[in-house]
């Protein structure tokens, strides 16, 4: 580390060298060498996003939240569409207690990367923390459709199956049965879709899609009120957009019917009505067909 310090002090600035410097210091548990020389690095030659990847490691062993907080926001503004970036401030304000403000990240960044397999149970888990153990559903079940049979997906769908067992969370089980048909030369399938009781429009099944999503002129359509709701970036088929999070009272697919779903309404659909995302299809059971896409209740 010496040679490294060495180059440090001659060329200043050296991108390069700090970054060897300071995986070397934290790989030999100098934490504390790693933020100054850091901090000095950032004084004279402003922010390096990939640097901050070790004073946030840095200052979590040395338990200063608030500044892994803070390197976290930092990265999150440098790159706003990273997963990873969302997940490290949400283990952040985890650790502290700040259970609404981890949730609202770990959300965001499971909507940017719908196949995480990690922060799903964290997810999970601040919900039941917080007395919300219905809504802790929807990320293990996103989970497990992911996993596949990776070890462990067995205990997490025992754990969906005690969740959904509790008479309060009667709701995220959905009812009916529909096959959807592909029609010819596409390579997607089409459903459609009632959102609260009335008719909305042909909605593109979307297993990449956390959420349902619907666009700007079918929110307008049905009268839904979004003042004060959430603004979010989404991962879809056609990449991210950016939306606006509401909760759909009912939503219906043929014979299929399930309610309180998490939505998002979004203007970068382009032509079509909606996308009929992971919030609606994880209360069912899908099998594919060839062309025809089965959906049913879920077996208990």
């Amino acid at each position: 580390m010496t040679k490294l310090r060495a180059r440090m002090q001659q060329e200043p600035c050296d991108r390069r060298a700090i970054l060897e410097l300071a995986d070397a210091e934290f790989q030999a548990g100098d934490h504390r060498g790693v933020l100054f020389h850091a901090a000095a690095f950032f004084k004279k030659c402003g922010d390096f996003p990939r640097l901050r990847w070790i004073t946030y490691e840095a200052h979590k062993q040395v338990s200063e939240w608030k500044q892994a907080e803070a390197d976290a926001t930092q990265l999150i503004t440098s790159n706003p569409h990273d997963a990873d970036f969302r997940g490290w401030r949400g283990l952040v304000h985890e650790q502290t207690g700040d259970l609404e403000h981890a949730a609202e990240d770990y959300r965001q960044a499971i909507l940017l990367r719908p196949q995480l397999r990690d922060l799903p149970i964290n997810l999970a888990n601040v919900y039941e923390k917080q007395g919300k153990p219905c809504e802790a559903i929807l990320p293990l079940a996103q989970l497990v459709f992911y996993a596949g049979e990776i070890q462990g997906v067995a205990a997490v769908r025992s754990r969906i199956l005690g969740l959904e067992a509790r008479p309060e969370c009667a709701w995220s089980v959905g009812e009916g049965q529909a096959s959807l048909k592909r029609p010819p030369n596409e390579n997607v399938f089409l459903a459609r879709v009632s959102i609260n009781g009335t008719e909305a429009g042909t909605f593109v099944v979307d297993t990449g899609a956390t959420l349902v999503v619907l666009s700007t002129q079918m929110a307008e359509k049905l009268h839904l009120n979004l003042e004060g709701a959430p603004l979010l970036l989404a991962q879809t088929a056609n990449g991210i957009s950016t939306g606006t999070g509401v909760v759909l009272d009912q939503v219906g697919v043929q014979g299929l019917r399930t309610n309180h779903v998490p939505a998002a309404v979004s203007d970068g659909l382009g032509p079509i009505d909606g996308l009929l995302g992971m919030s609606f299809l994880t209360r069912f059971e899908l099998w594919q067909d060839g062309s025809t896409l089965k959906i049913s209740t879920r077996k208990r």
